[in-house]
This record gives C-alpha cells, sequence and structure tokens, in this order.
C-alpha cells in the first residue's frame, strides 16, 4: 500500500513537471522547485504508513489483553498519524493547482473560516481556537479549493508550532477595499532571516526542525501562492518569543 502510494505520488509529480516546460522560465523554476519538493516528500508517506500498520496488528491481535489505557493510547497515535497523512497529502495533491486558473466565484469568506476551524478541532478537540469575524456577511471572489487550502494550512501551521494550552486566534478583518484573515499564534516566533525565507518551498525552520513535527515545506509556500493566484498576498509579522501572526489580504468582491 506505502509502496503503491509513493509509486502514484512521483508520477503524477513527474507528469506535472513535464506539464510546466512551456511556462515562462521564472513560473517553471519555481513550479519545478515545488514538485521536487513533492518527490522528496513522498517519503515522508512511508514512515508514518508504516507505523500505522505496525499499530493495527497490535491492535487485531492483542485486543483483549491490552490495558484499556495501552489500547486508547495506540488509537491516539493513529489519529495524529493518519491526521498527518491527510495533510501533507492535501499539499500534494493542492500542487497540481499550481499555474492553473482559479476557478473564482463570490462567497461569504465567513464560511470558509468556519470551515478550516471545524477541521481543526475535529482532529485537535482541546485546542482552543478563538474565532472573531463579523456578524454580517463579508463576499469576496475566490477559488472555494484555493481559499480552503490557504486557512487550513495557516491554522495547522499555528496549532503546530504552539503550545497545547495557549489559544490560537483567528480574525476576519474589513478594511475598506480589501479583506484580511489574520491567524494568530504564541509560539516561539521567527527571526529575521526566517521571516525572509518563510515562503519558500524547500524552507523548514529551526524551530520546525527541532519540534519534531513531521512537514514538507510545502505548506506556507502553497498559501501564498494561492493567495496571489487570488489576487491578494500572505504576509508575517514576528518577533522571537513572541508567537507569529500571518496575514492573508484578498480584495473585496
Amino acid at each position: 500500500m506505502s509502496h503503491e502510494l509513493i509509486r502514484r505520488t512521483r508520477s503524477a509529480a513527474a507528469g506535472a513537471l513535464r506539464r510546466i516546460r512551456g511556462s515562462s522560465p521564472d513560473e517553471a523554476e519555481r513550479l519545478e522547485a515545488a514538485l521536487r519538493l513533492v518527490l522528496a516528500a513522498s517519503h515522508d508517506f512511508k514512515t508514518p504508513l508504516t507505523g500505522l500498520y505496525g499499530w493495527t496488528r497490535t491492535l487485531r491481535y492483542r485486543w483483549r489483553t491490552l490495558p484499556d489505557a495501552q489500547r486508547e493510547e495506540v488509537l491516539d497515535r493513529m489519529l495524529r498519524q493518519l491526521a498527518g497523512l491527510s495533510r501533507t497529502l492535501d499539499n500534494v495533491l493542492a500542487t497540481a493547482r499550481l499555474g492553473t486558473v482559479p476557478a473564482a466565484r463570490p462567497l461569504d469568506i465567513r464560511d470558509a473560516v468556519h470551515a478550516a476551524v471545524r477541521e481543526v478541532l475535529m482532529l485537535d478537540p482541546e485546542r482552543e481556537v478563538v474565532t472573531v469575524v463579523p456578524e454580517h456577511s463579508v463576499e469576496v471572489l475566490a477559488d472555494h479549493a484555493r481559499l480552503g487550502r490557504i486557512l487550513a494550512n495557516l491554522l495547522d501551521n499555528a496549532v503546530k508550532y504552539s503550545p497545547a494550552d495557549a489559544p490560537v486566534t483567528i480574525r476576519l478583518v474589513e478594511d475598506g477595499a480589501e479583506v484580511r484573515v489574520e491567524v494568530e499564534d504564541r509560539g516561539p516566533g521567527l527571526d529575521r532571516v526566517e521571516i525572509r525565507e518563510i515562503f519558500d518551498p524547500h524552507v523548514r525552520t529551526g524551530v520546525a526542525r527541532r519540534s519534531g513535527a513531521r512537514g514538507t515545506g510545502l505548506g506556507l509556500f502553497l498559501a501564498r501562492s494561492f493567495a496571489h493566484d487570488l489576487g491578494g498576498d500572505l504576509l508575517v509579522r514576528s518577533r522571537l518569543g513572541e508567537g507569529s501572526t500571518f496575514a492573508l489580504r484578498l480584495p473585496r468582491e
């Protein structure tokens, strides 16, 4: 199973590389860098899949003899691994949209915010996520899939690198001709070099590497690329020891 998934991922990425050869030199270079990262990221599937296979066998053959607490611990580990696999796969598949025309339509961005928060809470029910949105509809012209991936990646990043007891805040702000979605965490923050490089497709910060959290380095790169596709931008404010705020800026509908 794991070998087949890796094979398909590599095959899809290789096909995408061939399709972008006709792009402009700058765009082709950017997309090729991201897709080469996808090829390398396919290795990230193997370790969690192997772990899941082992834990599934443990539950299958030792269910009656395992203490309740140990069964719950194994199930919790499996859930975390599955959630990580799902996020990795979502980002790998999302690279297929790079360089394509967005299917933009008017939508209430509040719905996208609430959907992204629900997804986080499904995987981490104990996490406190503070949601601040206007009571009235806030319409933007956006591609639903791209917008959802941006918000999911920003919230996932905030949750992953924040202390378990620290709240994460997502705030929708109307500012003249644009709308901002701000995702604020209370994690370790970024230094100046990391702020400059955080949206590059090959970058994982020192904090990310030290945390041991698995990742492909695609999440924030995709988020900013999709923000640009939607006519907006993705910015970050951060200081070491004080957390980070990522701000998605989109034109109003």
